[in-house]
């Protein structure tokens, strides 16, 4: 059922509340599942984890920047670059090689303009839409 949801997309936001435990151990598993698809319905393309309510009192939070940054580093995703793109474009590499995580609140708009742009930036690199130049260093 998810590959109807990601077949065809170009870049994924996968989001959890970062008051609720639960939806950051969902957001594992969507991740297994795409990493799964990868190849099949669902080539790996640009990924970022979104930290979502982090307007949230502290003493609500339950989920720690430090131990979903931790899980991002871990995953170690690294994505095929495209042809338009060296396998030693440095930057190109940097780019896909871990999970971008990021916090957010859609309550009070908190990063969410900044996620959704960097989101659409690696697509454009990834596709070989927009690439880095001097005059374009991104």
């Amino acid at each position: 059922m998810r590959s109807v949801y990601t077949k065809g997309a170009h870049s994924c936001l996968l989001v959890y509340d970062v008051t609720n435990p639960r939806s950051f151990e969902r957001m594992k598993e969507w991740h297994a599942d795409l990493m799964a698809q990868n190849g099949q319905t669902f080539p790996l393309t640009p990924i970022m984890v979104l930290a979502n309510k982090v307007d949230a009192p502290e003493e609500k939070r339950v989920v720690q920047y430090n131990e979903a940054d931790s899980w991002c580093e871990e995953q170690n995703v690294c994505a095929p670059l495209t042809p338009s793109l060296s396998p030693d474009h440095s930057l190109a590499h940097s780019l896909f090689s871990k999970l971008t995580h990021a916090e957010v609140s859609a309550r009070d708009g908190t990063g969410v303009e900044a996620a959704f742009t960097e989101a659409a930036k690696k697509a454009l690199i990834y596709y070989g839409t927009l690439l880095p130049s001097p005059t374009n260093p991104l």
